[in-house]
């Protein structure tokens, strides 16, 4: 009788056991897809802020630079001034880096070439010197 006390207290506690196990595999399932979806819409907010901005500078530009005292500042509080500026900083140096990139191009197609003369005239001379020999 003892033993099968013993045997059905052991069984009891491994049923509960699994129990708790089943519990604790459900609960960390729940808490990955709340940080999967937190997560999700942090990177959604993100993009969302960035499309508003945008559009915020594209609507100063058009109106020239004219603030309006009712339009709410761009996240982290930027003036729009400051962001147009440093935006034409950025095109100013893009356009100074293409053409610095296009007169590399250049003097490298140059240099290509003249290479390609050397060895010609190279090869030509071997050829030459073949001959003779």
């Amino acid at each position: 009788a003892e033993r099968a006390g013993r045997e059905a207290t052991t069984a009891h506690l491994l049923e509960a056991d699994e129990g708790v196990s089943q519990r604790e595999a459900a609960w960390e399932a729940q808490r990955r897809i709340l940080v999967d979806d937190s997560t999700r819409l942090r990177e959604s907010l993100q993009t969302a802020s960035r499309e508003r901005d945008e559009l915020r500078l594209k609507v100063a530009a058009m109106e020239g630079g004219k603030s309006d005292s009712r339009t709410p500042p761009p996240s982290g509080g930027v003036n729009m001034r400051d962001l147009m500026a440093e935006r034409k900083a950025y095109e100013a140096e893009v356009a100074e880096l293409s053409e610095t990139a296009s007169l590399l191009r250049d003097e490298l197609r140059m240099k290509d070439e003249q290479l390609s003369e050397e060895k010609r005239t190279s090869q030509r001379k071997i050829g030459d010197l073949e001959r003779v020999v």
